[in-house]
């Protein structure tokens, strides 16, 4: 865990990957608005998975129109609920985790908290050399590192750090029903 001073400096300290060692920060808003733009890049769309499942029912639209419009307003429903999940990416907690530990999103995040000190470096270079790594190890040195994953928060919360703030620890001016906001 970082000191006070660690965190105030955005240090993160440092990870060696593909034989070279990296000068890592931590992650900043902008890292967090970015995990969340590659996160709607990657995962399933609500609606559009919603229109292929409406697309699917089309033929039961003539056999039994009741069943199809029931179908397809449950389906509209749940494309819905989907959408407001994650922060407005639109998937569980299951579907983002698997996402931010696969491969690809360890070397994204890597990317991100390195490319502050290395110019030169770009998303392929880690990926590259997390190929020949053991993914686990920089998974959880990158962890210790970013505080990215910790077991007493949950990604959701990391990607919305205020709505996860109960009222007794926010500044009065941050509550919601503060007047001053």
């Amino acid at each position: 865990m970082p000191t006070e001073l660690e965190q105030m400096t955005g240090s993160g300290g440092t990870i060696k990957v593909g034989g070279r060692t990296l000068l890592l920060r931590q992650l900043t808003l902008g890292d967090y608005g970015q995990i969340q733009s590659w996160l709607r890049q990657r995962l399933p769309r609500p609606y559009q998975v919603a229109a292929q499942a409406i697309a699917d029912l089309e033929p039961l639209r003539t056999l039994d129109p009741e069943f199809y419009a029931e179908s397809r307003k449950s389906i509209l429903l749940a494309a819905y609920d989907d959408a407001k999940k994650g922060d407005g990416v639109g998937a569980d907690a299951v579907q983002i985790d698997q996402a931010l530990n696969s491969p690809e999103g360890i070397a994204f995040i890597l990317w991100l908290v390195a490319r502050k000190n290395h110019a030169d470096l770009t998303l392929e270079n880690i990926e590259s050399w997390l190929a020949s790594e053991d993914i686990k190890s920089v998974k959880k040195a990158l962890d210790n590192l970013t505080m990215f994953s910790t077991p007493d928060k949950s990604h959701e919360e990391l990607l919305n750090p205020l709505a996860a703030r109960s009222p007794e620890v926010m500044p009065e001016a941050m509550h919601p029903t503060s007047p001053t906001t």
